[in-house]
């Protein structure tokens, strides 16, 4: 790069990509802690901000965290080294570590979460199901290379997610598959309408399952399951727009679900 590399270039980057003028209301994209003016010698990408991802950062000397989830989302009324979050950012801070946060904008964008989880699944011709009047939106759609079952189609999203296991309701055959990364349970309705065989997505309630049906099947895969390939996709990007600076993926899984399974031999318990 012809000029230093600072935090400042962070957010123009995103504007060609996943301008953070797209993220939800609700949102906090963007940079939250360090300054703009700051030389940047390496980044890391990663989903969540842990302390474990604190280290890797430290480790491979890289002072800029971009990750998919704002480590600062809703409103914080003190801050505290004996808490989680107040810890965290005691020591950024105190390391001078920057962290930057592409949420929505990124969920929303073209080449995004949601299409990159089409593409995980082996869909083609993946586009857009819910889209917004700027070319962007949430939420994808696509087809498989052939039709397949239903059990074969679970363990497609198994397999190519790592996931250890998946909730899900209804079955058919499967060929038009919607998703969406993360919590995408309001998008079925969206994905009911544009006529797919599937909706795969994440953190999914008791009562939503009830959409499934004999030829609707609706799969909830797991929040981290669902978004983790974007962590790799931030990487990629950031590589190619910034050759002269190191950025590498987290090596460590940020999941904070555990899965543990066990044999029932007995009738389950009534009240």
């Amino acid at each position: 790069m012809s000029q230093p590399f600072t935090a400042s270039h962070i957010a123009p980057f995103f504007d060609t990509w996943a301008p953070e003028r797209t993220q939800a209301a609700y949102d906090n994209s963007g940079l939250l802690v360090g300054s703009p003016s700051e030389p940047i010698n390496g980044i890391l990408t990663c989903l969540d901000v842990t302390h474990a991802v604190v280290d890797d950062a430290l480790e491979q000397r890289a002072n800029l965290i971009v990750a998919h989830h704002p480590l600062l989302f809703q409103k914080i009324s003190r801050i505290r080294p004996d808490d989680h979050l107040g810890s965290l950012l005691y020591r950024l801070i105190r390391e001078n570590l920057l962290v930057y946060a592409a949420h929505t904008n990124l969920d929303a964008a073209l080449r995004g979460v949601s299409c990159l989880l089409g593409e995980v699944l082996g869909l083609r011709d993946v586009r857009i199901l819910a889209p917004e009047p700027a070319g962007h939106g949430f939420g994808a759609i696509g087809t498989l290379p052939e039709a397949e079952p239903a059990e074969a189609f679970l363990e497609r999203v198994a397999v190519r997610l790592n996931a250890k296991g998946v909730r899900h309701a209804g079955g058919g055959i499967i060929r038009t598959v919607a998703v969406c990364g993360g919590s995408g349970a309001l998008l079925i309705p969206d994905a009911i309408r544009a006529g797919a065989d599937a909706y795969v997505t994440a953190d999914i309630k008791y009562h939503d399952f009830f959409h499934g049906a004999s030829d609707f099947l609706l799969v909830d895969a797991g929040h981290y399951e669902t978004e983790f390939p974007c962590v790799d996709l931030l990487r990629r990007e950031l590589s190619a727009a910034f050759p002269g600076v190191p950025v590498r993926a987290t090596r460590h899984v940020t999941n904070p679900i555990q899965y543990s399974t066990a044999s029932i031999t007995h009738s389950p318990a009534t009240v």
